[in-house]
């Protein structure tokens, strides 16, 4: 897969003035989630006029996640005796805009059918089996959220998701510096624009897996969970032509989600060739070595060379102390680069 030119010739860097991160990896992988964290550790957060934009993406969460869970009652047939609470939600479309009015009516609909026991164990097992995270959030959140006077904080506005399209860049200063994150679409129709980025002057690359995720099939595949997916766009991308020699910061992100979910999932259930212990590390090595193994010679980075970080993109401090450990690596690693490029091109 043609993705975009390294900053090679001309780099953005050459000025010390900016650098430029492009963020890839599947729908739901972290990207742009780390993109907003980038403007709460370093540009004052959110104001007041996105708020309404992230209250409603979290009101889609909760009304997906309910909507999902009535599918499963009907198939399992299932009786949810408040048919009352059960309308409000199951008629609302996700992405439709709502009143204050509205919105506190499906807060007070999810109240009501959360006291049922029957919807008490059927919202614990999908969240189990890795059902919408912004629905969880929600849940947990439910007696703040439904408050007439709530704005979203900047916790909540980062599981908030709302859905990429095309590219969306982010900047901010860290000293003399201007930081451009861009934050690209990852749904398998998204994908497809990547290769507009090939004329983009980029310095490094930071590719998203969604480790947390084992268990939980693809958006756009049923046949694959979503590191599978994940290992085959790493695969397109570092294998393929176009994004040239950059530094490359491999994300194994929601290692929070990979630590509940290995309590209640087997990852050999959902991972072939995985044998061993059911924990953290026998996980994390194994994927580790699935994504470097698959590096090819002439891969945009060689195994060795690709940096790998452990991440949790919703934590803002676990995503401060990453990206205080990459940032000088990232400005290091392209230093390098340009100074060997510069070594050839003079003899």
């Amino acid at each position: 897969m043609g993705c975009c030119s390294s900053s090679s010739s001309g780099s953005s860097t050459s000025d010390g003035d900016e650098f430029k991160i492009l963020l890839l990896g599947p729908a739901a992988s972290g990207k742009s989630t780390f993109a907003k964290q980038m403007r709460v550790l370093y540009s004052g957060g959110f104001d007041t006029s996105e708020t309404g934009l992230y209250r409603d993406a979290l009101i889609a969460g909760l009304l997906e996640g309910f909507q999902d869970c009535f599918m499963k009652a009907e198939d399992d047939s299932i009786k949810i005796k408040d048919d009352a609470s059960k309308k409000i939600l199951q008629d609302h479309s996700p992405w439709g805009q709502l009143s204050q009015e509205e919105a506190i009516k499906i807060f007070e609909a999810a109240e009501n059918l959360c006291e049922e026991k029957a919807i008490k164990k059927l919202t614990k097992e999908y969240i189990k089996s890795g059902g919408r995270e912004a629905f969880a959030y929600v849940l947990e959140h439910l007696e703040r959220l439904k408050d007439p006077s709530w704005v979203p904080t900047n916790d909540d506005i980062l599981f908030a998701r709302s859905r990429t399209t095309g590219f969306s860049s982010t900047s901010f200063k860290i000293g003399s510096r201007t930081w451009t994150v861009i934050d690209v679409g990852g749904q398998k129709v998204e994908r497809k624009k990547w290769i507009h980025a090939r004329g983009m002057e980029i310095d490094a690359l930071i590719y998203f897996c969604p480790i947390g995720d084992f268990c939980v099939k693809a958006d756009d595949d049923d046949n694959k969970n979503k590191v599978q997916e994940a290992l085959e766009v790493w695969d397109e991308v570092m294998n393929g032509e176009g994004l040239g020699g950059i530094p490359v910061i491999l994300f194994f992100n929601k290692k929070d989600l990979l630590e509940s979910r290995l309590k209640q999932n087997s990852v050999k259930n959902f991972v072939s060739g995985f044998d061993g212990a059911n924990e953290y590390q026998p996980v994390m090595d194994f994927a580790k070595k699935k994504f470097l193994g698959i590096l090819q010679e002439g891969a945009v980075s060689k195994a060795a060379d690709v940096y790998i970080q452990e991440t949790c993109a919703v934590d803002t401090e676990n995503i401060r102390q990453v990206f205080d450990s990459i940032r000088d690596w990232m400005v290091k690693q392209v230093m390098e680069m340009a100074g060997v490029r510069q070594l050839f091109s003079d003899e």
